[in-house]
């Protein structure tokens, strides 16, 4: 890979786990909310209450990574765009595939770790 590849790749990777994170943790909060009745009307510890909630996670793993993925190519494209990062490429002679190669790699990384 050359060094704009590298870059654009880092970037929305990057970018990617960070939403990934705080959409995960906005999930788990919708979860947890949804079982604290577990811990309160029955009585369960809360290593039981953890253990149900976490539970769910892998599941909503399968729609919390492409949105993360779509959110954070949407982001990286338009920071590049804004910062005038994309017309100095084409006008170095980048072709308009060289920032979209990195990019389906991503989506293909991210599609097999949902898989």
């Amino acid at each position: 890979m050359s060094t704009l590849s590298r870059y654009i790749f880092r970037q929305a990777a990057g970018t990617t786990v960070l939403i990934v994170l705080s959409l995960t943790a906005v999930v788990w909060i919708a979860l947890a909310l949804r079982q604290l009745n577990l811990v309160t009307a029955q009585g369960q510890d809360t290593l039981a209450f953890l253990k149900i909630t976490l539970l769910g996670l892998p599941n909503l793993m399968a729609v919390i990574a492409p949105v993360a993925l779509l959110i954070a190519t949407i982001q990286l494209l338009n920071r590049l765009s804004a910062d005038s990062e994309l017309i100095v490429m084409t006008a170095a002679g980048a072709t308009v595939w060289k920032p979209a190669r990195p990019l389906m790699l991503l989506a293909v990384l991210v599609s097999l770790v949902v898989v």
